[in-house]
């Protein structure tokens, strides 16, 4: 576990957690209270998952290319507005990515934006 927690950067209990929710599906938990076993090919996906792509953008990057201001694209990320947005690391203060295609159908979906 505590390797597990140290390569995703995340607290054990954490991942403790996210075990529990199946976030690794072949993670297995022999009961409670005793440590729980997960694969490290789990461990990868999940890293893959979480690491920023250079094709995606940060919050900064969408206010300047739809005129917003970077709360208001904050805001929109905390609605959903932007649904495969993903925090490039662990932490409340970590950078938000929001791949290009999510940006594409916003501006698609919004009249001003597109004259």
């Amino acid at each position: 576990m505590k390797q597990v927690a140290a390569a995703l950067n995340l607290h054990p209990e954490t991942v403790r957690a996210l075990a529990r929710s199946r976030a690794f599906p072949r993670a297995v938990m022999r009961g409670r209270g005793s440590p729980i076993a997960i694969p490290w090919a789990d461990v990868e996906a999940c890293l893959a998952r979480t690491r920023p792509s250079a094709d995606d953008a940060t919050a900064r990057e969408v206010a300047a290319a739809l005129s917003l201001h970077t709360s208001t694209v904050a805001a929109l990320v905390a609605a959903g507005v932007f649904p495969n947005a993903y925090r490039a690391e662990s932490g409340r203060t970590s950078r938000v990515r929001i791949p290009w295609g999510d940006i594409e159908n916003f501006r698609k979906n919004q009249p001003r934006l597109n004259a």
